[in-house]
């Protein structure tokens, strides 16, 4: 049974809690633009703040429902901002607290500002809250508790109806978090399918922005960001699955979009590593390692604790394989420094333990 929900007459914006309007808005397109800014943990204090003032605001307001809308999507998106910056306990303790929130969003719900089919949404933002915890867990290798909730958010995804933008973003992200399981546990032909279904809704969502004319400039940004990096998955999977001329085409594509949008794309790093790739299964060592560097050079500009990893690691490899193991050696050190860094902030032994027995064998990007 679908909650009952009072719309009243006046506008408050749901998420602007307290008396201002923060400078990061807990919305997607705020996170992005933070990542492209280099403004990561000045997002992530604020969000952790608004967060923390819409509990509190739940526990004292007579319609708390509305907060705890508001401190699930803060508390993702915290979640997210924690994992790209290497804090993977941090972003599992909020990405709990995100799925606590959305267990609370039930009963007698009051969305000021909400007009027409705000209970219609409320899925989808359960199902952001399953995404960035199943994200958490994939950061310190606990692949089954995060397939468990990707599951279950495709199961909640259908509660939410198809003629909503919000079931095209959300089954997307879904079915690329699928497509990046099912890669992961070598299971090619079902990845490529399920992300190729995520490109198709992806690219559906698209459309409706345009045809809605919309002019949230952050907004349509963040979903082509979104877009290439699907593009960037679903040529890793095509790679993985020895089609390496459907991989440079879903590689070029992306390059392509990046370009054609002139969007500020984060990422680039993975699209280098994949490229990368391509040129090392052809034994095309100098192409391989200009890739390669590039990646490294992305990843250590964005501050990105994994990726950096990734990329020390492959130029390492390919120096090894070329007989310059001594060049080899600096990389290989750089990497593991770098995995004990992030593993020191660590308290949990498990999660230490499990994180640390994927990170020294890094899993294919």
């Amino acid at each position: 049974m679908r909650p009952t929900v009072l719309l009243l007459s006046f506008s408050l914006p749901l998420f602007a809690i307290g008396c201002s309007v923060p400078k990061y808005r807990p919305t997607e397109a705020s996170y992005r633009q933070a990542i492209v800014r280099g403004e990561l943990k000045e997002a992530l204090a604020s969000f952790e703040a608004q967060a923390q003032e819409a509990e509190k605001n739940a526990s004292t307001s007579w319609f708390p429902q509305q907060y705890w809308i508001a401190a699930t999507e803060v508390y993702g998106l915290a979640s997210s901002a924690a994992l790209y910056s290497g804090q993977l306990e941090k972003s599992i303790a909020y990405g709990e607290k995100a799925q606590e929130s959305a267990e609370k969003i039930k009963g007698f719900v009051w969305v000021p500002g909400c007009m027409g089919n705000c209970v219609d949404q409320f899925p989808a933002i359960k199902i952001r809250a399953l995404t960035s915890m199943a994200n958490a867990y994939k950061s310190i290798r606990m692949f089954a508790k995060a397939r468990r909730l990707i599951e279950k958010g495709l199961e909640a995804v259908t509660e939410v109806p198809s003629n909503l933008s919000t079931r095209a973003s959300s089954e997307s992200n879904l079915y690329r978090e699928l497509g990046e399981e099912l890669m992961r546990s070598g299971e090619h032909t079902k990845a490529i399918e399920a992300l190729l279904v995520s490109v198709y809704l992806r690219d559906d969502y698209l459309a409706r922005l345009r045809s809605n004319f919309t002019r949230d400039l952050a907004t349509r940004e963040s979903a082509r960001i979104n877009f290439v990096n699907i593009l960037a998955l679903l040529g890793n999977a095509y790679r993985q699955a020895r089609q390496p001329e459907e991989a440079l085409e879903q590689y070029q594509r992306a390059f392509s979009n990046i370009n054609e949008w002139g969007i500020r794309y984060p990422y680039e790093d993975r699209l280098y590593v994949g490229m990368g790739e391509l040129y090392r299964e052809q034994k095309n060592f100098p192409q391989a390692l200009d890739n390669f560097n590039q990646a490294l050079a992305i990843a250590e500009n964005y501050h990105r604790p994994d990726a950096i990893i990734s990329a020390s690691t492959r130029i390492g490899d390919v120096l090894r394989e070329i007989g310059k193991a001594d060049e080899a050696m600096p990389l290989y050190q750089g990497a593991i420094r770098q995995i004990e860094s992030t593993r020191s902030l660590l308290q949990s032994e498990e999660y230490r333990q499990s994180y640390f027995e994927g990170a020294v064998t890094p899993i294919e990007a």
